[in-house]
This record gives C-alpha cells, structure tokens and sequence, in this order.
C-alpha cells in the first residue's frame, strides 16, 4: 500500500486530532519521512470514514502539523516542553527538526525536572522529612523533630526562633568583649596568668599591656555561660535521640561545633580551679582551648540550616561546579598575567617587590576590592591596573550570572514545592 507521503500533490487528507479536523496536502510528511504521518497507510486501525482519527492533544498537534509544512518546527510559549516531547515522540518526529530559537523552551523543562528531582531526592535523605510523613510516632522521634525539625509542628517552631535567638545573643555577648567599654582590669592572680600565658605565646609589651585591661564585665560572661549551657544541653539531647549517630557527629559544621564547645567548658573549668591556674601546663591548655573556642562560630550554620535561602544556596553551589571551576580557572589566569606584568612594570622603584606580590594586588584590584596597601606609580602601571579592574568587572561577571540564574531556579522549584508539599499535608491530615 502507497505511504501518505508518496501520494499525489492534491490530494488531501483529513486528520481527526481530539475532536478538532484538520486538512492538508499528503506531500508536505516529506519533510520528515521517519515521522509516523509519513508512513501511515489506508489499512491503519485509524482510518475510518476517509479521514484518520487520533486521541492527542490537537493543540500541539497544530504545531507539528505546522513544522511539516515549514520544514522546522517551533513551540508555543505555553506549553511545557516535556508534553510537547512526547506529542514529537508519538509522531515519531526528530527533536533535530526543532527551530534553534525554541531550544531552550524545549529543553528547559529538563532542567527544572533535574532541579526538582535533587530538590526531591535531598528531601528524602532528610529523616527529619520521613518522620513527618508518618502517623503513629514514638516519643523519641517526636523529641527529634521537636529538636531539628521547625516545621514538624508549633512547638518546635518556637523552639528554634529561642534557640536561634540565644545563638545570636550568645555570638553579639562574645563580640561585646572586644569592645573597651565592656573591659575591667584582671585581679592580681589573673595578671600572673596572663603574664605566663604572654610568655607561651612571646607577646611583646604592648600586646601584653593590652590584654591587662580586656577582662570582660562579668554579667557579659554569665549571660554567654547561660546561652552555653542551653545550647550545650539541646545538643546533648538531640545527639542522645538521633537516629543515626554517626551521620549527625561526623558533619563539618557539628565537628567545629563539638570542639568549639568542648574547649569552652574545658576553659571555664580550668580557670576556675584557682590551684591548677599555678601550672604552667594549665595556662597553655587554657590557652590553646581559648583559641579553639573560636570554632563555636559553626552554630550560626544552625541559623543557615532553617532558612530556605542558605538551602537554596547550597544546591545551586552543588550544581554550578562548572561554572565555580570556570570562574577560578579565570580568576587564576587573570592573577598570573596581571600580576607579572604589574611587577615588570613598576620593578625597580614600587613596594611590589615581587612576583607573588605581584599577585596578590591583580586579586584584590580583579576582584574590586582595592585595599591600597599596594599601588601602581608609573604610567604603565596605571595603564596595567585599570585593564585588570576592567576584566574583573568584565569577564567575572559571566559566569556569576549563571550561578544566579541557578539559584532562581532553585529558589522557585524550592518554593512552589513547599507549597504543593504543605497543600498536600493539608489534605491528608
């Protein structure tokens, strides 16, 4: 039997696509000969009545109708490029015939399955995630979602905001300690420890009369003490009920924070044991633990953890690779040019002495920060430096741009999935 495509110019052909009929010359499936139209005969089950009949969307049908006669094919803007892919594979049209200004309507939509589906997949490694889902739960699940998870109900709402509130409370305490206003002088069995502890570390005069007067007032310490201890005692507790235990510990973020802690209270002990203070193995274990107290900052991930945007942030870093390796790989060539031809040209009469240096003012000025510690002297130098803030301007903002792109897609998926997520729990409940 003669194929629909090898039929005569004139003759027509009747098409019953959804209940809308559409007419056409038989000649114009030559365009695409592998598609199916093309090679449709009389005898098909489809055929009744003298005009084929078929269960699709008559929509997209009228625009790969449409894409024989033109020879190319072009998508609406209102339809997603998933559904209109599979109207193509039905028809057994190529994706190669699609016009190039409707590729991104046509791929586009693979993007946003691909951001759901980490979107989806992230979710469901949450335990936290799983436990909400499920009805009848035990008191010790019930103290985990209570304690890691705000949105499992009211309660652990308010929870957070007051744990995310000591935090802050906590951090600005410890910030107000730097401040000479906050300051009284150390007793005299304190200057001795300090006096020891500047020998530890040979500090000079200056450092060592400086420290002498930066005792913090001492309702600063209580208040960072109390703010300590109740976050010391959340964590406890939630490591007590967590699930898995060896995940939850051997985090980045919790690992700083579990020596952070630990060497807070190690500190606070050791200083108030007066007799072990006449050591000298004492001042330096207190002084070693006052410096790695500063790891406590890794609670303010606690902060990141509960606010959709730092989520958002950290899929859109997970997924911009390419783009990161893109923006050091030019970052770094930028760095190595700029940097030797600023050392050439300002050698011998400049504070850039050498290459490395050299290097390190092409980073600051690419990245149009600009300390002014170093800066160039000769008229090639000027001449240098402007076409190095230029290409940072220039070519850095390429691919930031497309990280940005990134996280609003993100941050839309991330958005209307919490709203289908919380419509749906709505429903169930």
């Amino acid at each position: 039997m003669e194929k629909l495509c090898n039929m005569d110019r004139t003759n027509n052909l009747r098409i019953n696509v959804g209940g809308t009929i559409f007419v056409c010359h038989s000649h114009i499936f030559k365009s695409f000969p592998e598609s199916f139209l093309a090679n449709l005969e009389k005898q098909e089950p489809n055929y009744k009545n003298d005009e084929y009949f078929f269960d699709r969307n008559p929509h997209i049908f009228a625009y790969i109708l449409d894409g024989f006669r033109k020879g190319s094919i072009h998508l609406p803007k209102d339809v997603c490029g998933t559904t209109f892919k599979a109207e193509m594979e039905y028809w057994e049209v190529s994706k190669e015939h699609v016009a190039p200004c409707c590729w991104e309507a046509l791929y586009k939509s693979d993007e946003d399955i691909l951001t759901m589906q980490k979107l989806i997949n992230d979710c469901e490694k949450n335990s936290s995630f799983l436990m909400m889902q499920q009805k009848d739960q035990s008191i010790r699940n019930r103290l985990w979602l209570f304690l890691d998870e705000p949105r499992s109900s009211k309660y652990a709402m308010a929870w957070a905001a007051f744990v995310s509130v000591l935090i802050v409370v906590s951090t600005l305490t410890e910030a107000m300690t730097s401040v000479p206003i906050f300051h009284v002088n150390y007793t005299e069995s304190e200057q001795k420890i300090i006096k020891k502890a500047s020998e530890f570390l040979n500090w000079d005069e200056s450092s060592y009369e400086k420290m002498m007067t930066m005792k913090p007032q001492p309702y600063l310490k209580l208040a960072d003490i109390v703010c300590h201890s109740i976050i010391t005692l959340e964590f406890i507790i939630t490591l007590v009920v967590c699930h898995n235990k060896m995940t939850y510990v051997f985090d980045f973020s919790r690992i700083c924070l579990i020596i952070g802690y630990f060497s807070f209270w190690l500190k606070l002990i050791l200083q108030l044991e007066e007799i072990s203070l006449k050591s000298d193995i004492a001042i330096k274990m207190i002084t070693v633990f006052a410096y790695l107290t500063v790891l406590k900052l890794a609670r303010l991930f606690y902060l990141a953890k509960h606010i959709p945007a730092f989520y958002v942030i950290r899929l859109t870093m997970s997924s911009s690779k390419t783009e990161l390796k893109i923006l050091m790989a030019i970052l770094a060539i930028l760095i190595c040019v700029f940097g030797t031809l600023i050392y050439y040209a300002e050698y011998p009469n400049s504070k850039i002495s050498n290459v490395f240096i050299g290097m390190y003012w092409a980073l600051i000025t690419v990245t149009t920060v600009g300390y002014g510690d170093y800066t160039p002297q000769s008229v090639a130098g000027h001449v240098i430096a402007g076409a190095c803030a230029s290409c940072g301007v220039l070519i850095l903002a390429l691919p930031i741009g497309v990280i940005a792109s990134s996280f609003y897609t993100f941050y839309n998926c991330n958005k209307y999935g919490t709203k289908h997520y919380d419509h749906i729990k709505v429903r169930h409940n």
